[in-house]
């Protein structure tokens, strides 16, 4: 029984990095697209599995979705998009399509760029502050 309770705690204990790999794969992938998704293209999901990707969304027409797959395709990062569906959707097409990362399997890509945020030092009532949000006039 006790080495039970240990492996589940080990399990447990990993389930956070597990996650948080996840999430920083999605994020390099999602990098990597989003300066090529055309006008008229939306990315609604983002899966990864090892060095392969999902990438699905809406487009609002294919010549759109065809300007997106020549995008990747010439993309560095990116290798073998295959569009794995295509289907209309009300006025819209549903997409799915399947890329590799090279960068992925071996490690070499580079985290997403933490965004920037911007610090306002303020003085309200004598008072020196440091806020988010531009000072009150």
């Amino acid at each position: 029984m006790g080495k039970m309770m240990l492996l589940l705690l080990a399990l447990a204990s990993m389930s956070p990095a597990i996650g948080q790999d996840a999430a920083r794969s999605e994020g390099i992938v999602r990098d990597l697209l989003m300066p090529l998704v055309p006008s008229g293209v939306v990315v609604v999901q983002i899966e990864v599995d090892g060095a392969r990707a999902k990438v699905s969304g809406q487009t609002a027409s294919n010549s759109q979705l065809s300007q997106f797959l020549r995008s990747i395709d010439s993309s560095p990062e990116l290798k073998a998009p295959e569009l794995m569906e295509i289907a209309k959707d009300g006025s819209q097409y549903r997409y799915a399509i399947s890329l590799t990362l090279p960068c992925l399997a071996d490690s070499s890509c580079k985290s997403p760029a933490p965004a920037k945020q911007t610090v306002h030092k303020c003085t309200v009532d004598g008072v020196v502050t440091f806020q988010a949000t531009p000072c009150p006039d």
